[in-house]
């Protein structure tokens, strides 16, 4: 089948609009209830409605990926994308696994038609789809194709996730996100040219293997040493959307949780519900208790940089009120005092939850931690037997 074959099918699929889209459909209590073959049809419904909205003309065919050591992937020679179920059981993390595989749908389509990429960068992903792609090593991460299906991805997800947030299964996924795009957006700004090498190699090889013309390689080569990279732009764009989502949506699960406490039952002396709160709790103050931390860092940094600055103009408080650096880093430090507060009060929320929880129960923290202690070590000891 050649790729025009794929492109331009033979009949339409039947697709929901994506502003129609049923997202809820997404939600852990729905997600979890789906069997094996539903979850498949929900990710190509949602793959068909993508595809309608951004003009991929074909859409791709979703299937269960039966290697138990991949998460999946897109094959461009039969349209097709694979789904391991079982590694991607958290429904965020499939949302954004369809999306990112219709992107590569997209880039494959973009090699023969005109569309929103430039033509360098068009010759760019012509080279990476090609034999030269990176499927591990150094270079998966930073290449052309996987940054801008990787941003799409996230974007899509995050801008789709109302009403949804307020889950641990969304923190997790907020959380793989952010680690993943603080990694690569770091490794681009400490070896920015060490990248840019590796893709020029992958066209050099691409040329050589007559997937890409010469002047294909020389616009990819210049699109490659070139200030106007889109997808490196979108990354760090994309980075700091999920922390300002990650940060409300930690917020929107600590409401969450403080909601359960009020609806618990005192004097009914119901164990179970008591230690389901106090362990939802406990994880949920010490993953706002990170970001608290990690608030910190980042406003001792921007006050350093502040104080820096000040003294290397050698500036005074009138100064420093007229200067529109000094004026944007003082809106930053507000807005990240104002966040640390709010982890503040929302830690401390929790934690009074819990202390009025084990009182009822006539429990002591102490005795709370050790019992949760020895269950643990109970747990350990049954799987190594």
């Amino acid at each position: 089948m050649s790729l025009i074959d794929l492109i331009f099918p033979s009949s339409e699929p039947q697709v929901t609009n994506i502003d129609e889209f049923d997202y809820q459909q997404f939600a852990p209590e729905n997600w979890s209830s789906l069997t094996e073959q539903e979850k498949l049809g929900l990710l190509q419904e949602l793959g068909n409605s993508y595809a309608e909205s951004v003009n991929i003309y074909n859409p791709p065919t979703f299937v269960s990926e039966t290697d138990p050591a991949l998460y999946g992937g897109y094959n461009y020679g039969t349209n097709v994308v694979s789904v391991n179920l079982d590694l991607c059981d958290n429904p965020y993390e499939a949302m954004d696994t369809v999306i990112h595989e219709e992107n590569h749908a997209l880039q494959g389509q973009a090699v023969d038609l005109n569309s929103q990429y430039s033509n360098g960068e068009r010759a760019l992903i012509k080279a990476q789809i090609g034999p030269a792609y990176y499927s591990s090593g150094d270079g998966y991460n930073v290449q052309n194709i996987e940054m801008d299906s990787n941003n799409v991805a996230a974007e899509f997800v995050i801008s789709h996730s109302e009403g949804m947030q307020d889950t641990p299964e969304y923190q997790e996924y907020i959380d793989g996100r952010l680690e993943h795009f603080s990694e690569v957006n770091e490794t681009l700004t400490t070896s920015g040219g060490y990248c840019n090498t590796l893709e020029h190699e992958q066209v050099d090889a691409a040329n050589k293997l007559g997937v890409i013309s010469d002047s294909e390689k020389e616009a990819a080569n210049a699109y490659i040493d070139s200030d106007n990279r889109r997808v490196r732009d979108n990354s760090i764009a994309a980075e700091a959307d999920i922390k300002e989502n990650g940060y409300q949506s930690s917020l929107a699960y600590a409401d969450r949780l403080h909601s359960e406490y009020e609806q618990f039952e005192f004097g009914n002396h119901d164990e179970r519900a008591a230690k389901s709160i106090l362990s939802k709790n406990e994880e949920c103050v010490d993953r706002l208790s990170d970001a608290k931390l990690a608030t910190d860092t980042e406003l001792a940094d921007l006050k350093a940089q502040q104080n820096e600055y000040i003294c290397a103009h050698n500036y005074g408080i009138r100064d420093t009120l007229n200067d529109s650096f000094c004026q944007e880093q003082n809106q930053k430090i507000c807005e990240l005092e104002a966040q640390k507060g709010e982890y503040e009060y929302h830690i401390s929320e929790l934690e009074t939850d819990n202390h009025m929880v084990n009182e009822s129960m006539g429990w002591t923290e102490k005795e709370n931690a050790q019992t949760d202690n020895s269950q643990s070590e109970s747990k350990n000891n049954n799987y190594e037997m």
